[in-house]
């Protein structure tokens, strides 16, 4: 469930119901977006309810056994953060710039910085990042 429950009402209710098709032992994989205080006109437009820390998480998984959780998109966090605080502050509505592919040579230097994570979350969970992904397996 990549970026799913965001945008649902109550996200325990639709995670308890699909708790009932996955096996016994069965996995589940989720992201969310991370940090509440960064919920912004973009959120809104998206169409999301919040934003989670990894304890909020952990919390709407209830019935399930978290096997690993970790913060994700580390290392564009500080520019995005900065980004989106500012463009808070100063109220404006960049939602079109936002959501628009920048430039190759821009686009592609934030691909491989993002990409470059894999590398290092097969290893060790990432203390802080714009998105949270969790497994968790059915009890």
């Amino acid at each position: 469930m990549a970026d799913v429950i965001e945008h649902v009402k109550q996200p325990k209710k639709l995670l308890k119901s699909l708790k009932k098709f996955l096996k016994k032992d069965g996995r589940i994989l989720i992201t969310v977006p991370a940090y509440q205080f960064l919920f912004s006109k973009k959120d809104e437009v998206l169409g999301h309810y919040k934003r989670y820390n990894k304890k909020l998480l952990k919390k709407e998984l209830s019935g399930f056994k978290v096997e690993n959780i970790s913060y994700f998109n580390t290392f564009l966090c500080i520019p995005i953060i900065i980004m989106t605080m500012l463009n808070k502050f100063l109220k404006r509505d960049y939602i079109k710039q936002v959501e628009t592919t920048p430039n190759f040579i821009l686009n592609k230097l934030c691909y491989i910085i993002f990409a470059s994570e894999k590398y290092f979350i097969k290893y060790f969970n990432l203390p802080f990042g714009i998105s949270i992904y969790v497994l968790a397996k059915n009890d």
